[in-house]
């Protein structure tokens, strides 16, 4: 049976396995980020070196992933690009891809109407982070915002979310608290407070169910 892969966006952890299949479908404006985090065993072996101890504790865990690891650089996969609005027919159920830059450029969500589930990959989790630049952050801030109320607007068309880490389906509730913390970051009603919290290190606000890292070093 062939297989289709939809990325959601195109960092490491989300597209590092990529070099297994054949081809997917990818937002083309995250190639660049795509390449840049793709398969580099250097990388792959600091991303289980950090992330692994947080998020799935355990002795041996990180040494036994990162013995897994190949020296050998894999050829950036193939990929087909994805436009706002897609579809795809999985026989009875339709997916349709939702652009939603924020967490990167080419960031995707997609909505599967029938049984009410958007998957939403690092748009919406329970902790979403936003990459600091010496510039500040406002511009990223107010495209993820435009991009949460794109989702909010379609509120009626699903019930809870498949989110990309950190558990499994969470109730849409959520999409609301991400605009409302957004809104107020930017209008100066809400104001982080710099935090070093496992693997993120950065200014965070919350609001309800959502924590947004706005100016996160890692």
């Amino acid at each position: 049976m062939p297989v289709e892969v939809l990325l959601t966006h195109g960092h490491l952890d989300h597209c590092g396995g990529m070099f297994s299949l054949e081809s997917c479908y990818m937002h083309p404006n995250d190639e660049s980020i795509a390449r840049e985090h793709y398969y580099k065993p250097d990388m792959i072996k600091w991303y289980i070196e950090t992330r692994v101890p947080v998020r799935f504790p355990g002795e041996g865990h990180a040494e036994a992933l990162k013995a897994m690891v190949s020296a050998e650089e894999h050829p950036f996969f193939e990929y087909k690009p994805i436009k706002d609005g897609d579809t795809w027919d999985l026989g009875g159920r339709i997916l349709e891809a939702i652009h939603t830059p924020g967490h990167s450029a080419g960031s995707v969500c997609y909505l599967d109407k029938k049984t009410r589930i958007l998957f939403s990959g690092d748009t919406v989790n329970k902790g979403i982070i936003i990459i600091n630049k010496p510039e500040g952050t406002e511009k990223e801030v107010a495209i993820y915002r435009d991009s949460i109320a794109k989702i909010w607007a379609r509120k009626n068309e699903f019930d809870k979310l498949a989110i990309g880490h950190d558990g499994g389906l969470l109730y849409k509730g959520i999409v609301k608290d991400y605009l409302d913390l957004a809104n107020g970051i930017l209008d100066g009603s809400i104001v982080g407070r710099y935090e070093e919290v496992g693997i993120r290190k950065g200014v965070v606000a919350r609001l309800g169910a959502a924590e947004l890292w706005y100016r996160c070093d890692a």
